[in-house]
């Protein structure tokens, strides 16, 4: 009886079976690339966001206590929301190439019951919470402060 010989070489099941696997790795790889470059993307934007509100943060803390009530009353009353543009270098703009809008809010917190700050009832002496935030696609940036009134001893 006659055996094949068989003359080296890969039979097309054994090429199947590797192209697949070598496929299988190469997907694997670029679906592990792509969601680098999308967290690197947002780490970025986040990083820029954070320098934006904390430098909007500096600014309100600088600001003159009266002013800071000023600015709330006025916003209070007004019903306008307390905005400001984000043009960082490196965050993103909106499609039609104006910068985002960050918001900040100011919130009066001498009294509030989650605060205590041992002020003496009947004083004017005040506190205010100021919360800036930036909402861009499905990231939201934000940082609270807290400032007391500066003649409070």
């Amino acid at each position: 009886m006659k055996t094949k010989r068989r003359d080296g070489g890969f039979s097309l099941l054994e090429v199947i079976l590797a192209m697949s696997v070598l496929v299988i790795g190469a997907l694997v790889t670029l679906t592990v690339m792509a969601t680098t470059a999308q967290r690197n993307e947002k780490g970025k934007i986040d990083a820029v966001g954070y320098k934006a509100c904390q430098d909007m943060l500096e600014v309100l803390m600088s600001m003159p206590y009266a002013d800071i009530q000023n600015l709330q009353t006025w916003s209070v009353n007004t019903g306008t929301a307390l905005t400001f543009d984000v043009v960082a270098a490196g965050f993103p703009r909106q499609p039609s190439g104006q910068p985002i809008r960050g918001t900040y809010s100011l919130r009066d917190v001498s009294t509030a019951p989650d605060y205590n700050f041992g002020f003496p009832v009947g004083t004017t002496n005040r506190a205010w919470e100021i919360i800036v935030r930036i909402d861009y696609q499905q990231i939201r940036i934000g940082m609270i402060a807290l400032r007391k009134d500066p003649g409070y001893q």
